[in-house]
């Protein structure tokens, strides 16, 4: 471990806040998207939707949308200026880009009878969305018809799990799902080709819950259960063709309360994998498969964050938005701190820019909303 200590301590960098007045949010904020060109910032605020432009490092609002129920989730689409957004009201809406006294909403989609609770894109066709709910069902929606019109519709309802759907992760390659819930089973759903359904390729029983999971590679997926100390990890067995828990890895942040806002994020260019659990957020280094001595499959991940910071009594949920060339990450929500937490951030902004490639960092603290840039 020694070794990792070397490899991941960062050099002195400087920092300074674009936004030198910082927008409070009167609202707990548990969503925050940016788009891809960096000039918008969607914020999901109690029953509202903010929509923040950024131009020539300042950040204004330009535009905001009333919700029936409290926004859950917002996500701008990758290849087009559509931005989706899931509330307390089962649904997700899909919203218009341009925005004035008129815009409204495009489309709801509707078939889940209670929260949805997690969402993913497609990482290949933009037109599908994925979201698991309450009501224990997984939907894959289509956004436009064979028109490419828009128009909603449900493709395919798995019902494999028997209670809440926490998390979902979908594969680089668009054809792998995995998704885990309250029922202590994980799923691993396929499809052969973009024609064809998705069906349940293997069930994993686990001894307890948990609201994270995510793919690393075709080979290998990590899950974390609910309060736990150990990140399961779970590789591809090429005989049967099914996943099975190879090894654990110690992380920080067990035996303390969490809740499933904030998913996995894994930067496959950078090797590194952001978890949220408890009141920690865990850097964990992946090493892909390779062989060893005995032309056995291996993957070593190695948790690093003790070499970067620990924080104990902040309730945060973050979410890193990984791009090409950059780096984005955004704290979606942080509780009651005082002022002298930012510092802190501030320090792990330092010790992050070593490991990652950081263009543009939003994050919130005592719910409010910063830009920081490196010079």
């Amino acid at each position: 471990m020694q070794g990792i200590e070397n490899n991941f301590l960062p050099k002195s960098l400087i920092y300074e806040d674009i936004n030198k007045t910082p927008i409070k949010q009167e609202n707990w904020c548990f969503s925050i998207a940016i788009n891809n060109e960096n000039s918008l910032i969607l914020v999901g605020c109690g029953n509202w939707i903010k929509v923040y432009q950024v131009k020539q490092e300042k950040v204004r609002l330009i535009h905001y949308y009333l919700t029936p129920n409290r926004v859950i989730i917002v996500i701008f689409f990758k290849f087009n200026f559509l931005f989706a957004s899931s509330s307390e009201d089962n649904s997700i809406i899909i919203w218009s880009p341009y925005f004035n006294q008129k815009s409204k909403f495009l489309m709801k989609l509707r078939g889940h009878s209670k929260n949805i609770q997690c969402l993913v894109l497609h990482p290949i066709d933009d037109q599908m969305l994925i979201t698991g709910s309450y009501d224990s069902k997984i939907k894959f929606w289509s956004c436009y018809n064979k028109s490419n019109i828009l128009s909603g519709n449900c493709l395919q309802t798995i019902t494999e799990h028997s209670s809440h759907v926490y998390g979902l992760s979908i594969n680089q390659n668009g054809n792998k799902l995995i998704s885990c819930g309250l029922d202590n089973l994980i799923l691993v759903m396929e499809r052969i080709n973009q024609d064809s359904h998705w069906s349940v390729k293997q069930k994993i029983k686990v001894i307890r819950y948990g609201f994270r999971i995510a793919f690393v590679s075709d080979l290998v997926l990590v899950f974390l259960p609910q309060s736990s100390s150990h990140l399961k990890i779970y590789t591809l067995n090429p005989i049967d063709n099914e996943y099975s828990n190879s090894e654990d890895v110690v992380i920080d942040g067990g035996n303390s309360f969490c809740n499933h806002y904030f998913p996995i994020q894994y930067c496959q260019q950078k090797k590194l994998m952001l978890i949220k659990n408890g009141n920690c957020l865990n850097f964990v280094r992946v090493i892909l498969p390779f062989k060893d001595n005995n032309n056995t499959q291996k993957v070593e991940i190695i948790s690093i964050s003790r070499y970067i910071f620990k924080m104990r009594k902040a309730q945060i949920f973050v979410i890193i938005k990984f791009m090409v060339h950059q780096v984005m990450m955004e704290i979606i929500q942080y509780f009651g701190q005082n002022q002298r937490m930012k510092f802190k951030y501030q320090s792990i902004l330092r010790i992050l820019s070593d490991i990652l490639i950081i263009k543009k960092i939003v994050y919130v603290y005592n719910i409010k909303i910063i830009l920081i840039n490196k010079f």
